[in-house]
């Protein structure tokens, strides 16, 4: 009996600690994720400072914030799903978060347009390499029951990231600008020196990546017959889901890169607003568009479990069909202040998409073809995203006017797309439930519960 007595503590240790490497995981994870967005967001913040000192058009800020990571992140995706769907993904995530920290050193030391691309590129193959491969780790983790909560913690690392370059961007470029003023920049410009600051922490947290341990892969059963043809033959099976959910988040990204890329130099030319000002504002919505997250996942979780098995995209079509009033006029008002509670309200509500998205492949998808599927949707947010920093750029050179016409070429941008991703995501409902449904079906386990893994390459610590 002291053997058997031993033998249940024995286990019931083991597991806590998985329980806990499992949100220890996740919350490494989020770090990551949180990196990628400071050094996004530190970008956009800084467009006034490097436009002034290395004299850029709108056009070529555009490609810096939009088009030339877009195109990096989209070349990168594919092979960094396909490389996740067969290695551990920990190495990826670890390759990924080393590609991004150096690339932010690199922007420090750019001085001209072209290393500035070169190194925005370089961090977006880092982050295209981060994506995929955290989704299916956390996917794999947890539970089917917990993977919206778990993926909507994640997906709060985006908030973080831009809270934490947001409220500090102002208050380290004016101890820059110091730097620069006493003489002891070294050459460098005074955004260069905050670029170099915010790297520090990126690389000593690279680090972290030894302490994961890579989780066992769930499978489910193959849709293809011969080896190799699993990808093509859900992907003509499930073709106008996907085509109808990958389309609609698009026309979301769209306008969340629009927005977050050209906010801040919006409320500075609309509203003359400076960063130390503006900055702690954007983060504290940041923040609290952050915290919905966590509750919209375990909303979802609930729904879920409850029955309401497209419940990952219907709620984010409620919340999208509620916030079209304000996505209409928040460009036409005069009041700083209303227009920053407009703006407000349709970042907490609905620019967040990526973790409705993000859920609703891991738990459709099989599990060896998961990054992949994740990969491929990501290409085309990314390409949705940057054509909607650098059109927004295009337009006010073209057709707008220059500086004084930002806020119509954002409101043209968010008043057409938001109603187009409305439609698009409604109409996936009905086949979206099919596909959960089938999925449920094929998983070896009933809904609800964890899947067993089935081992394979993915024993590394």
């Amino acid at each position: 009996m002291a053997d058997d007595g031993n033998t249940v503590q024995g286990g019931a240790q083991r597991v806590r600690l998985g329980i806990e490497s499992h949100w220890w995981a996740l919350a490494v994870l989020f770090l990551y994720y949180s990196f990628t967005y400071v050094d996004r967001s530190l970008a956009s913040v800084l467009v006034p400072e490097i436009k002034r000192t290395i004299h850029l058009s709108d056009t070529a800020v555009g490609m810096i914030l939009g088009a030339i990571p877009t195109g990096a992140f989209a070349l990168a995706s594919l092979p960094a799903g396909l490389a996740a769907d067969r290695w551990p993904r920990k190495w990826i995530i670890g390759a990924g978060v080393a590609l991004f920290s150096v690339a932010t050193v690199l922007l420090g030391l750019s001085d001209g347009a072209w290393e500035i691309m070169a190194a925005r590129a370089l961090g977006a193959i880092g982050e295209a390499a981060i994506l995929p491969a955290a989704y299916s780790f956390l996917a794999d983790s947890f539970p089917r029951r917990r993977v919206g909560t778990a993926i909507a913690f994640f997906s709060m690392g985006a908030k973080a990231g831009v809270a934490t370059s947001l409220a500090l961007a102002g208050a380290v470029l004016v101890f820059a600008q110091d730097i620069v003023a006493r003489g002891h920049g070294f050459g460098l410009f005074a955004w260069q020196i905050e670029f170099l600051i915010f790297a520090g922490p990126m690389l000593l947290c690279l680090l972290l990546i030894l302490t994961l341990k890579e989780p066992p892969r769930q499978r489910m059963a193959v849709f293809g017959e011969q080896k190799g043809s699993e990808l093509v033959a859900y992907l003509k099976s499930q073709r106008r889901l996907l085509l109808l959910l990958i389309g609609g988040f698009a026309a979301v990204c769209f306008c969340g890169f629009s927005l977050g890329s050209w906010i801040p130099a919006y409320l500075s030319r609309r509203f003359a607003m400076q960063p130390q000002e503006y900055g702690p504002i954007l983060a504290l919505l940041s923040v609290v568009s952050g915290l919905t997250l966590m509750v919209k996942g375990m909303l979802i979780d609930w729904l879920y479990i409850r029955g309401v098995k497209d419940a990952y995209v219907r709620l984010y079509t409620w919340l999208l069909a509620g916030s079209l009033p304000i996505v209409w006029t928040m460009f036409l008002v005069d009041n700083k202040w209303l227009f920053l509670v407009m703006l407000g309200l349709v970042q907490i509500v609905t620019i967040p998409f990526i973790s409705y998205a993000s859920t609703t492949f891991q738990v459709i998808a099989p599990g060896n073809i998961r990054a992949r599927i994740t990969s491929a949707a990501l290409i085309i947010f990314a390409i949705a995203g940057g054509l909607g920093t650098s059109s927004v750029g295009a337009m006010n050179d073209l057709l707008f006017g220059g500086d004084a016409g930002l806020g119509s070429s954002l409101g043209l941008s968010v008043a057409i797309m938001m109603p187009t991703a409305l439609i698009l995501l409604r109409l996936a409902l009905k086949p979206l439930h099919a596909a959960v449904a089938q999925a449920e079906r094929l998983n070896e386990t009933p809904p609800g519960e964890a899947a067993q893994p089935t081992g394979g390459r993915e024993g590394d610590v």
